[in-house]
Order: structure tokens, then sequence, then C-alpha cells
């Protein structure tokens, strides 16, 4: 189940970096960078499920759980 997840969140990317318009290509590269950073940082460091936040687009973008911006 863990790869098929993985390979959706995968497809969401491609869909998110190649197909959606009006943004600047550097900082949907970055989101998606970030994205991966935080899961990986708090699986790694098994960090609680709690809220965080982080900068992208020049905007706070918020989120609940140790999947960050998934």
């Amino acid at each position: 189940k863990a790869i098929r997840m993985f390979i959706w969140s995968l497809k969401l990317d491609y869909i998110f970096l190649f197909q959606i318009k009006g943004l600047n290509p550097a900082d949907k590269v970055l989101f998606v960078v970030l994205k991966y950073m935080i899961y990986v940082r708090n699986r790694v460091l098994g960090l609680p499920e709690k809220p965080g936040w982080v900068r992208v687009f020049n905007r706070k973008f918020y989120y609940n759980d140790i999947y960050g911006l998934a």
C-alpha cells in the first residue's frame, strides 16, 4: 500500500509541476521538495503528528500531520 501511495503522490506532483499554470516553476519545485523533506524528517525523527508550517510562494502554509504538505 505504501508504494501505491507514493506513486499516487508522484503523479500529483507531476500534474502540479507540468500542468498547473500561473505559478513560478522554481516555486513549484521548492514546494515539492519541501513536501518530501518534511515527510522524511518527520518519519525518520519519529516526530509526533502535530501542526506545523512552511513558507512557500511567499506565504505560510500550515499542515496538521506528519505528511506535511502532502
